[in-house]
């Protein structure tokens, strides 16, 4: 598994790179278009971290590999029994 040092290393990156493209591909697209309802629970870095770990992590699908890491973020490993 990944350490926490670098998850932490690669979601700053992330964050840094989303501060800078983010506004710039705002200001490219043509209209606004339709506009959800609500506002994400996760800012675009958050998700981009999550998809780049789970690349990295070797899993095959990404329901195993977010029952994993929620597994070790409580501390609870019962959902494998």
């Amino acid at each position: 598994m990944i350490s926490s040092l670098k998850i932490t290393e690669t979601f700053y990156s992330i964050d840094d790179f989303c501060k800078e493209f983010v506004p710039l591909f705002e200001k490219q697209l043509i209209g606004k278009g339709k506009k959800r309802n609500r506002p994400s629970k996760l800012s675009l870095s958050e998700v981009m971290t999550v998809q780049v770990l789970f690349y990295l992590s070797g899993f095959r699908n990404f329901k195993t590999f977010f029952l994993m890491v929620a597994s070790a973020k409580t501390g609870t490993l019962s959902r494998f029994g």
